[in-house]
C-alpha cells in the first residue's frame, strides 16, 4: 500500500470513527485541520505522523482541549489508534449497549483490515481504557496478565482517577510475584486495588428510600422502575416523602411516579402542597435541592457488598 494511500485511508476511517458526533459538521475537514495544527499538511508528511515527534498529548491537545469543535477523550484515543497504527480501524461488536473491541476483519474501500484483539493490546492500551465503565473484555485481559493480583494505584480516590506511572509499574512486577496490601509512591502510601474494585462508586438513590439504590432504575424497596422520571422530578419526589406525604403501599407508588412522568407541575402542585411550596422556596433562596447521589465506597466486588442496597455495607459513605 503506497504511502499516500495509507494516509487518505487513515483519514477517512479516523472520520468515520467521529461521525455521529453532533458538533461535528464535517468529520473528515475536522481531522484534516487537526492535522495540519500539528505540522501535517499533506500526504508528503505521513513520515511526522507515524514518528515519535509527533505523540498522543499533541494531538489530544488540539483533538480535545484546543478552540470548538472539540471531541470526548475516549473517542480521541479510538481515532489516534487509527491514525497511529498502520491503518487499523477499532471495528466493534454491540453488545447490549457496551461495545467489545473483538479480532474480526472489516471492509473498507481500501480492501480487507484487521483489528487488534484486546488480548493484543499492550498493558498501557488496556489501562487506558480503565475505569467504572470499562468492557469485562478489557477487565478480563487485566486480571489474567497479573493472575488475578491487586496492582491497581488510584492517584485520586474520591474520583477513582488512576496513576497510570506507578500501576503501569506494579502491573509488570506482579505479573511474576505477589503484592502487598499497600505500595509507596512519591505522594505517599497507596493501596492496590484488584481489577473492577473501585475506592469509591457515585449511585442514585431512590426518592422514597433513601437507602436503597437504584439498579437500572429500579428500585427494589418499592419494586417499582423509576426510569423515565427526569431529575428535577426525582428531587421533588424526595422532598415529597420528606415532608410526609410521600405514599406508602404499592398502588400508590406506581400511580405517583406515573404522575411524575407526566410533568404536570400544576396537578403535583396541588396533590403535594408541602413538598410544592418547599421546593418553590429552595428556587427563590438559591439553595440546593435534595441530592440523590451517593458515595458507595466499598469495592464492588468485595465479599458481602450489596449493591442493592448500601445501607448494609459496613464501610459505607453517603
Amino acid at each position: 500500500m503506497s504511502t499516500q494511500t495509507q494516509l487518505a485511508t487513515k483519514v477517512a476511517l479516523a472520520a468515520d470513527s467521529i461521525s455521529n458526533i453532533p458538533t461535528i459538521d464535517d468529520a473528515k475537514e475536522f481531522v484534516t485541520s487537526r492535522l495540519a495544527q500539528l505540522g501535517i499538511y499533506g500526504e508528503d508528511d505521513y513520515e511526522i505522523l507515524m514518528s515519535g515527534d509527533c505523540t498522543e498529548g499533541d494531538a489530544r491537545c488540539v483533538f480535545c482541549e484546543d478552540e470548538p469543535p472539540q471531541i470526548p477523550v475516549p473517542r480521541f484515543k479510538r481515532l489516534w489508534r487509527i491514525l497511529k497504527e498502520g491503518g487499523k480501524k477499532e471495528d466493534t461488536m454491540t453488545i447490549g449497549d457496551l461495545e467489545s473491541p473483538n479480532g474480526i476483519t472489516v471492509e473498507n474501500p481500501s480492501g480487507m483490515i484487521f483489528v487488534k484483539p484486546v488480548g493484543q493490546w499492550k498493558d498501557e492500551e488496556l489501562l487506558a481504557e480503565y475505569g467504572i465503565d470499562t468492557h469485562q473484555d478489557i477487565l478480563d485481559t487485566l486480571s489474567k496478565r497479573v493472575h488475578g493480583r491487586a496492582f491497581i494505584i488510584f492517584s485520586d480516590e474520591a474520583n477513582s482517577v488512576v496513576d497510570m506511572k506507578n500501576t503501569l509499574h506494579v502491573l509488570r512486577l506482579a505479573r511474576r510475584q505477589d503484592t502487598p496490601k499497600t505500595y509507596p509512591t512519591e505522594n505517599g502510601v497507596r493501596r492496590l486495588w484488584h481489577v473492577g474494585d473501585f475506592p469509591s462508586v457515585m449511585q442514585t438513590a431512590c426518592p422514597l428510600h433513601k437507602g436503597t439504590v437504584l439498579f437500572d432504575g429500579y428500585c427494589d424497596s418499592c419494586g417499582k422502575s423509576w426510569t423515565g422520571v427526569g431529575d428535577e422530578l426525582m428531587q421533588f419526589a424526595r422532598l415529597v416523602a420528606n415532608s410526609g406525604e410521600g405514599p406508602e403501599k404499592p398502588k400508590e407508588i406506581k400511580a405517583f411516579i406515573e404522575d411524575l412522568k407526566t410533568d404536570d407541575w400544576d396537578t403535583l402542585g396541588s396533590d403535594y402542597p408541602a413538598a410544592f411550596s418547599d421546593m418553590e422556596e429552595h428556587k427563590i433562596n438559591g439553595t440546593s435541592l435534595p441530592n440523590l447521589r451517593i458515595r458507595v465506597s466499598s469495592p464492588c466486588t468485595a465479599k458481602g457488598f450489596d449493591p442493592v442496597n448500601p445501607v448494609n455495607n459496613k464501610n459505607r459513605k453517603f
